[in-house]
């Protein structure tokens, strides 16, 4: 089964746990959104998985819908190469891993006739708003959960507000030892200013019929 914990090549304990209590049900509930996502929009022959690492996701993705083609876009070699061992390992045969940026997959795509169904988990801060970017300008539907708010700023193309207040909001979404209630409201801010730039693009936030879900652990 292309189970997280499976898909560990080490014995340590605490990332078996990691597995267990957090990425299995976090990679449960995105299959389960995708299915939705692709049963209301409809038509689609490929996924791709933006930032897939290992591909926990995409492996998931592909071993449920073996119909579909699956495609991991990542920047570290060595997690490419084990994604690729596990694939094998699983015998699927729909799932590919390539090496290339987000920027890369949205010139491609521009160029392309193809029109994937984008999807990152845990897309580190600029990670998403570069994903969420090329579905804006090129129409794609996409199932997107954010991680960190803070990292990777030179990948945001278009500022989502005035960096100061952007920094301290990211600041307060990944403070460890506050409140949860400060730290969710700081994240929910930013994901909805990521909200109101879809909508600025003409891209509607509600387009897939998919409700917004606080399940992710």
């Amino acid at each position: 089964l292309a189970d997280p914990l499976s898909n560990l090549k080490t014995g340590n304990i605490d990332l078996a746990n990691f597995a267990i209590t957090k990425k299995r049900p976090q990679v449960q509930l995105m299959v389960k959104l995708i299915r939705e996502l692709l049963q209301c929009a409809g038509g689609f022959d490929e996924v791709i998985d933006v930032g897939g690492g290992r591909g926990d996701l995409a492996l998931a993705v592909a071993w449920s819908f073996p119909e579909i083609e699956v495609s991991v876009y990542e920047l570290h070699t060595p997690s490419l190469e084990q994604g690729q061992t596990r694939a094998a390992e699983l015998g699927l045969e729909n799932v590919h891993f390539r090496g290339g940026s987000a920027s890369s997959l949205a010139l491609e795509l521009e160029v392309s006739a193809r029109r994937p169904l984008v999807v990152a988990l845990h897309a580190c801060g600029g990670l998403t708003d570069v994903a969420l970017d090329a579905c804006s300008r090129l129409g794609l539907p996409f199932c997107i959960c954010p991680c960190c708010y803070a990292s990777l700023p030179e990948l945001r193309p278009v500022p989502l507000g005035p960096h100061t207040d952007l920094a301290v909001l990211a600041r307060l979404a990944e403070g460890n030892g506050l409140p949860s209630e400060v730290s969710d409201k700081a994240a929910s801010s930013i994901n909805a200013l990521r909200l109101y730039q879809l909508d600025r693009s003409n891209c509607s936030s509600d387009f897939t019929g998919v409700p917004h879900v606080k399940e992710l652990p």
